[in-house]
């Protein structure tokens, strides 16, 4: 109550919005709930897709005129079986990769899921 949810155009890209994984020393209110998800399609992947979602968590913080989010959790799950892409196939339907296969491969997801609270500080102690 009380908070106007910006608009795209309004709210900027979020990048001066900061991320904390503790709640600061300075007073501070609390002006919304945020949760952002990206996903991996490998392993080698996941710091990248944790750049995507702390980009959007900054994106959503900017939007109800956060000053900062203090990210309370942080997880990566497996999904088994997440469809990968199309393989490679003929023109009579048979597939190249392997040959009477499926016209896919599935192999797990990482995804990346953080939830936290978008602040504004309010003066006080530290600041």
């Amino acid at each position: 109550p009380g908070v106007r949810v910006l608009g795209p155009g309004e709210a900027g890209d979020g990048s001066g919005v900061a991320l904390m994984s503790s709640e600061p020393s300075r007073a501070f209110r609390v002006v919304g709930l945020v949760r952002s998800e990206s996903d991996a399609r490998f392993a080698g992947q996941i710091g990248e897709a944790r750049s995507r979602a702390e980009a959007e968590l900054r994106r959503q913080g900017a939007s109800v005129g956060a000053d900062a989010v203090i990210v309370d959790e942080t997880g990566v799950a497996e999904i088994a079986g997440g469809a990968v892409g199309a393989g490679l196939s003929d023109l009579d339907g048979g597939n190249l990769q392997r040959p009477g296969g499926a016209a896919y491969a599935t192999r797990p997801v990482h995804r990346v899921t953080l939830r936290g609270r978008a602040v504004v500080f309010t003066g006080g102690p530290g600041g």
